[in-house]
This record gives C-alpha cells, structure tokens and sequence, in this order.
C-alpha cells in the first residue's frame, strides 16, 4: 500500500505544512525567490509503522497502515526522534501531539477549508481513477489492439474499461479544476467509441474467455475483387482503431498533466506518461503521445467520432497516417 493523494492533501492541509512536534511548527515547504521551484521538507511519518517490526508496529491498529488517521507531519528531525525514541513518544503521545498541532493550527493560521475541501475531493478522484487505470494496465491494452495482428480483449478488460468509462461519465465533479474534468470526460468518450469500433468486427474467443478482432478480409473461394475490397475496408478499419488508442492515450496523458499543474506536481513521477511502443530498423522505443501547447489552445477535447474524422488529418501525426 501507499499514502493516497486524499490522504496526503488532509494531512498537510490539516497540519498548515508545518511539523507536528511541540513548539517545532517549522515549515516544511519551501519555493525558491529566484527559480520558483518548491522543496518539500516535509516527511509523512506513521504513528504505528507500516511494518510490525518498526516503530510502535506491533501496536494494535484498526485500518489501513497507510491511511491519514494513521500519519502525522513532521520536520525530518523530530521525525528521526519519535522513531528513535518510541519509549518516550508511544502511539497515544503521538496521537495527542497530533491533535493538538491540529488544533493550533485550526486556531492560529487561516486555513481554508472550503479549498482544503475541494482538494481533498479531486484528489480522492484521482486516486480512484488511478487505482482503476493501473489495474487495467492501458499500456498493455494499447500495445495490443495496435500492435497484435488478431487482437484479443478479455471479458474482464471489457468490463473494466465500460466500468471505467461509466464512473467517468456519471461523476458528481467538484468545482474547480476544468481541465482535469474534461480530459477525464474526452478519454471517457474516445475509450467508448473504441470499444465500439472494436466490438463491431470482434468474435467470441471462448477459450481465453474474451473477443478477437478477426482479419475479416479473408474469404472463402477465389474473388479476387471482393478480397482487395475487403482488405482495403479491413486496413482502414485498423488504422482508425490504431488513431482511436492514440487519442485516448493522449487524453491520458492529459489527464496526467492536468493533475501535476493543479493537485500533485509529483504525480506518477515513477511510472511516467502513458506510451506506446513503436519499431524502427534502430530497434523499439517508447511514443508518447499528448497534445501541443496550440492543440489545447484550440479545444484538445475528443467530442464525437464524427468530429474525430473530420479533424483526424490535423489530429494524428503524419508517421501516424
């Protein structure tokens, strides 16, 4: 497990940025006067550690380890000390602790809650659509419906992805925040449209309990104008499911930029943008498909598929076509 964006907006809206040890209270945010860039100084330490052989671990715990009733702020020093120290910092003092830190700081600083509200909402939104396109592995989908000459989509995927794209659509968004919302609601719209397209040729594959996309070009008995007729349909039909992955993986990555520019700027710094791979005589690379700077000037949003085609020539980069 790992710290939710929920929990840890609660946690540093809650503490002011400001360690919880008593009479510490130092910021722990620091942005530069000459670049602008910002330190966090900070650390999330666990009142009953993560694992049960560390600090205050075998204490008894109701909940997730990882959750905010079970973190509290702290400057790297006092954080060493209570780990260092458990027999003069137990879990109840350190409860108390943060309490009162909290207290004062609902006292002492202006803190807007209304705002730290809404930050706690849209990263709870993220968390779960995170958790949701993880688990799907989108890079592995992509990667087949592109790639793989007779693609396979399993029961399970389609499930997911039709669940996926419903949670979107049906959200109670919070205020604030437009571009995120609406990345979120265009990779919705294009997912759905792919799954369509891809569903219209598929069959049944029952023994990997899923759909095949067929290469329906071919025919039985020899016609060779239906055959070249079928074949040309078949590319054109495979190209648009090719440029239909592309689009919702840059509303993907959209949605990734989105939630670094306005409620996590170290968002997915591990796993990085949504790719795709792509072969050259110099071997495989990662593409990573988003949109420009002019293209979200412009109204980025994937609306229909008819729109889709009427700008696809502008949309999709020419090695794309």
């Amino acid at each position: 497990m790992t710290i939710s964006m929920a929990d840890r907006k609660l946690l540093w809206g809650l503490s002011g940025s400001r360690c919880a040890f008593p009479e510490c209270r130092v910021g722990l945010a620091h942005t530069s006067d000459l670049t602008g860039s910002s330190v966090i100084l900070g650390e999330e330490a666990h009142i009953v550690a993560r694992n049960e052989d560390g600090p205050r671990g075998r204490e008894p715990i109701h909940g997730d380890r990882d959750a905010f009733e079970n973190l509290v702020l702290m400057c790297p020093t006092h954080h060493r000390l209570i780990d260092s120290a458990v027999a003069d910092y137990p879990v109840d003092e350190v409860h108390r602790m943060k309490a009162q830190h909290q207290a004062w700081v609902r006292d002492s600083l202006e803190v807007d809650s209304t705002q730290l509200d809404l930050d706690v909402r849209w990263a709870s939104i993220v968390d779960q659509f995170d958790k949701r396109i993880s688990l799907l592995q989108w890079d592995r989908i992509a990667g087949a419906l592109v790639y793989d000459v007779d693609p396979i989509l399993t029961d399970s995927v389609l499930r997911e992805l039709r669940e996926l794209c419903r949670w979107i659509q049906v959200r109670a968004w919070p205020s604030g925040h437009e571009l995120l919302r609406t990345s979120l609601e265009g990779f919705a719209r294009v997912t759905s449209q792919l799954l369509s397209h891809f569903m219209k040729e598929a069959e049944s594959v029952p023994t990997r309990q899923g759909f095949r996309y067929p290469r329906w070009y071919k025919i039985q008995g020899w016609n060779p104008e239906l055959y070249d007729r079928l074949l040309r349909e078949y590319k054109q039909a495979r190209r648009l499911m090719e440029d239909l992955v592309y689009e919702a993986t840059r509303h993907l990555n959209w949605f990734m930029d989105s939630v670094r520019q306005t409620v996590d700027p170290g968002y997915r710094e591990v796993e990085g943008f949504a790719y795709l791979r792509d072969e050259s005589e110099e071997g495989e690379f990662a593409r990573v498909p988003r949109f420009s700077e002019s293209e979200l000037a412009d109204g980025a949003p994937y609306i229909s598929l008819t729109k889709f085609l009427e700008d696809r020539d502008s949309r999709i980069p020419r090695a794309r076509q």
